[in-house]
């Protein structure tokens, strides 16, 4: 979600502390798990912002979504999120290829 809002060539750090007060102001929409049939349901409960997702209790949540929706979306809002983060394994090696360039066009 951070690296939608980051300028290209440029990284976001955003501390634990403070990943709660970030997500807030956001919209539903943009958080893991929120696809246009789980955000237009929420908006007509008026949950416009993941902060709205934060500030609603979880029974709420998960009556509206159901339990698991409900649960994971909440921990969600508040910036806690189970899983683990899985990086793509670094290749053996690396080798380095030619750059191939046009050759200018012959006169003549």
């Amino acid at each position: 979600m951070a690296a939608a809002v980051t300028a290209p060539g440029t990284t976001t750090v955003i501390d634990q502390r403070d990943a709660e007060q970030w997500l807030r102001p956001r919209p539903v929409a943009a958080l893991y798990g929120v696809g246009p049939p789980a955000a237009g349901k929420l908006r007509t409960y008026g949950l416009r912002t993941i902060g709205d997702l934060a500030d609603t209790p979880m029974s709420i949540l998960a009556r509206l979504l159901g339990a698991a929706a409900g649960r994971a979306l909440h921990a969600h809002a508040h910036g806690r999120d189970p899983r683990t983060a899985q990086t793509p394994p670094l290749p053996k090696s690396l080798r380095r290829r030619p750059v191939l360039r046009a050759r200018p066009p012959r006169s003549g």
